[in-house]
């Protein structure tokens, strides 16, 4: 390779973490953010973004366009908490990939790194890249992994993810395309919903699941729990569309979604870490916070338009959710 590539050295870092070294860099001087939003003069132009979305799992994502030829270098950092990553890459030209010795040129890649394994990603001048990094500590992943391998009986899904110590890689495929076009669209123009960062954890669950998916060996039980997913995101889009209405009822939605309300609440809270309920009340006190700021409605005219016959039931989940009383917005 004839090109003068300037190196940068990353660590495979909480995103959050990552920001704050950037800022320390001399050409990152320029860093401005708004929220979790960043834009940096160091490149043409830049959006980055990042998100945690559970204790032990983040996601970082950025699209960029590189002033000059630049090769980003993502080493093992020595940790007790042992970082694991998902890195997709996509970019307007050929763009390099070095793992595990070899190198390689592609327009889309997506790279499994655990803590002993370093990547290299080859950016020409003018290239216009979208990163999404999802990053995990390997407690969290571990456990995660559980939630999913339960259904796999004849696959040892974390021994075959948590024991390898080289990169894994292939080509993105046009299902994962989909919900990082989504991830990006939602990061980008609809950070100001009242429903954001719900839609971002479901975005990162579902890229997360669809990943693993397809990046090792399918078994019968591996498509039972694709459709387990399929099945949890219908639930959650029908529990959205009643957000100014009444929780629909457990039957009513394992019954539109064909399983049995047992396997509904029980699939539910291991894809989404809390109960339809929950989910649905969550949803619900996001839009009523946002209603009481814009001074739309009183407390009691949006507590009958969620659906609550008392306004103290309305004010319970407030404070549940939101920490603060209603009347205190």
């Amino acid at each position: 390779m004839q090109r003068n590539w300037r190196f940068i050295f990353f660590k495979k870092l909480e995103p959050k973490a990552y920001i704050n070294y950037l800022k320390r860099k001399e050409s990152y001087s320029n860093l401005s953010s708004e929220g979790h939003a960043y834009s940096n003069l160091h490149f043409t132009w830049s959006d980055i973004y990042y998100e945690q979305i559970n204790e032990g799992f983040w996601l970082f994502s950025m699209e960029t366009e590189e002033r000059r030829d630049t090769c980003y270098v993502f080493q093992p950092k020595k940790s007790m908490k042992n970082y694991y990553s998902i890195n997709y890459y996509h970019s307007t030209g050929k763009l390099g990939y070095e793992a595990n010795g070899s190198l390689h040129w592609t327009n889309k890649v997506v790279i499994f790194a655990n803590p002993d394994t370093t990547h290299k990603i080859y950016l020409r001048k003018g290239m216009i890249l979208k990163c999404c990094r999802l990053v995990f500590t390997q407690d969290y992943l571990d456990k995660l992994i559980d939630l999913s391998a339960g259904d796999l009986s004849d696959f040892d899904l974390a021994k075959t993810i948590l024991g390898t110590h080289a990169a894994y890689s292939r080509n993105i495929e046009e299902s994962e395309n989909i919900i990082l076009r989504r991830l990006h669209y939602i990061q980008k123009h609809e950070r100001k919903n009242f429903d954001y960062h719900l839609s971002v954890i479901k975005s990162a669950y579902e890229i997360t699941d669809t990943f693993f998916k397809l990046s090792f060996p399918k078994t019968s039980a591996d498509l039972s729990l694709r459709d387990k997913s399929d099945v949890m995101a219908r639930a959650a889009i029908l529990l959205e569309r009643h957000i100014q209405d009444k929780f629909p009822g457990i039957a009513a939605l394992a019954e539109d979604c064909h399983v049995s309300p047992t396997k509904l609440k029980s699939h539910f809270k291991k894809t989404y870490k809390v109960t339809p309920l929950e989910y649905f009340r969550r949803l619900q006190m996001i839009y009523a916070m946002d209603m009481l700021q814009k001074k739309e409605l009183k407390i009691k005219d949006l507590s009958l338009n969620l659906g609550f016959k008392k306004s103290s039931t309305f004010n319970f989940w407030f404070k549940k959710t939101t920490g603060k009383h209603a009347s205190e917005i």
